[in-house]
């Protein structure tokens, strides 16, 4: 069974080692399988973008099979992104993710990041005064 204390150490290695550390291969340790394809899709590329990102975790909070982290990273865009071209600026972003733990690993995970600021961030869409 796994204990809270152990379903805390998911988004801090998550961040820490993946995001702050770029120890890729930690990914295959955290997450299942079937879901390893689409993180290795979404977090690599965005820390390809922004290759200087350092990201914190704000809160931890676990219920059952489930713990949710709020978290904050900066970074500067230097490189093409999602069909951006790279703009030298740097970001915060804010966001939420979720995490569903069975048998040891990872098998669900929901991130909600404030988009929209970071677009405007960039430049892509104007601020609102």
């Amino acid at each position: 069974m796994t204990t809270a204390d152990d379903m805390r150490t998911y988004p801090v290695r998550y961040m820490e080692e993946v995001f702050n550390q770029r120890q890729f291969q930690v990914l295959d340790e955290l997450f299942a399988p079937e879901l390893l394809g689409r993180i290795q899709q979404t977090a690599v590329p965005f820390l390809n973008a922004f290759p200087d990102w350092h990201g914190t975790v704000d809160d931890i909070i676990v219920e059952g099979d489930k713990v949710v982290n709020r978290w904050t990273g900066h970074g500067t865009h230097t490189t093409d992104a999602m069909g951006m071209p790279p703009t030298g600026k740097p970001v915060t972003l804010h966001g939420i993710t979720i995490f569903r733990v069975a048998h040891g690993q990872v098998v669900e995970e929901w991130t909600q990041a404030d988009q929209l600021s970071l677009m405007q961030q960039l430049g892509f869409i104007p601020s609102q005064s």
